[in-house]
């Protein structure tokens, strides 16, 4: 069973158009199972997580482990679009176990700290977000 978290836009004369994020899966499947799980345990993480991330960011990404890793690691955005279009690899091939325990605990340091801010209802600027994370996580 796929978990998706379903966002909607109105249209012009009721008409409505539904893009469906998977919580997990698409190019990052099962790389990270730690952020994953902590994405699954609870729906305000998944609130959080549509409260800090822009819709024009997330529509462009199958999962939202797709979208933050690709956000603050934006030198892995084309191989995912290439995966996305079936003219490259899941991210899993080009990445080593060291480097995969690395990004995850990225992941989990934005992941929290976008709890943290949903929790608060403090809204920042996504690109402010990003690098605030990428300079505390290291």
């Amino acid at each position: 069973m796929i978990m998706q978290l379903c966002m909607e836009q109105r249209l012009v004369q009721d008409m409505r158009i539904k893009q469906c994020m998977e919580l997990v899966g698409g190019a990052t499947d099962s790389i990270f199972p730690r952020a994953e799980a902590w994405i699954l345990a609870a729906s305000d993480h998944q609130e959080a997580f549509q409260f800090q991330c822009p819709k024009r960011r997330q529509r462009y990404y199958r999962s939202i482990i797709d979208c933050l890793f690709c956000e603050l690691y934006t030198e892995f955005r084309p191989a995912c679009f290439l995966y996305y279009k079936d003219l490259g690899p899941q991210l899993r091939i080009g990445l080593d176990e060291e480097e995969r325990r690395r990004f995850e605990v990225t992941l989990l340091y934005a992941c929290k700290h976008m709890l943290d801010l949903y929790q608060e209802k403090v809204s920042t600027q996504w690109e402010w977000f990003c690098w605030e994370v990428m300079a505390n996580a290291a």
